[in-house]
């Protein structure tokens, strides 16, 4: 569902605030590659940590990330999970991540709900990535107020 500006001034946003980003964002490398064991057949991954880089349409978004990432990976597909912390000169966003991999390659579909710290106080930023090979599209939006509650 897309929403103008019109349509976020009735659920009770702030225009000026509010900012629909688009982009890219890169994992550039793990920094700690994490431990791998099999449980009853499912592959299980904790502790992996990486650099990520996020290029977008705006500059609240952009910047350097660091993510932890877990995973369950069953035959055909998997689930995995995570925090994640960007930082940029304006500020900081903090929260987690969770998601799937399916696929060859492994496709990745994953869902980040972040809250700003510094500059970025009293805004919450949701993005969507989706890709594979370790540059992802991303979609989301920057939006005042906090993150819904799961």
């Amino acid at each position: 569902m897309r929403f103008g500006t019109r349509s976020l001034i009735a659920l009770g946003g702030s225009a000026a605030a509010a900012a629909h980003v688009t982009g890219t964002e890169t994992f550039v490398h793990a920094t700690t590659a994490g431990t791998t064991t099999s449980v009853g057949g499912v592959s299980q991954m904790r502790g992996l940590v990486g650099e990520v880089t996020d290029a977008m349409s705006d500059p609240r978004a952009s910047g350097t990330g660091t993510l932890t990432g877990n995973y369950d990976l069953h035959d055909g597909g998997g689930v995995q999970w995570g925090t994640y912390q960007l930082a940029n000169a304006g500020g900081s966003w903090e929260g987690t991540w969770s998601g799937i991999l399916y696929g060859s390659g492994p496709v990745e579909d994953c869902s980040v709900w972040l809250v700003g710290k510094g500059g970025y106080a009293g805004l919450s930023y949701y993005f969507h990535f989706h890709g594979s090979g370790g540059t992802y599209e991303t979609d989301g939006l920057i939006f005042p107020g906090s993150p819904p509650a799961p």
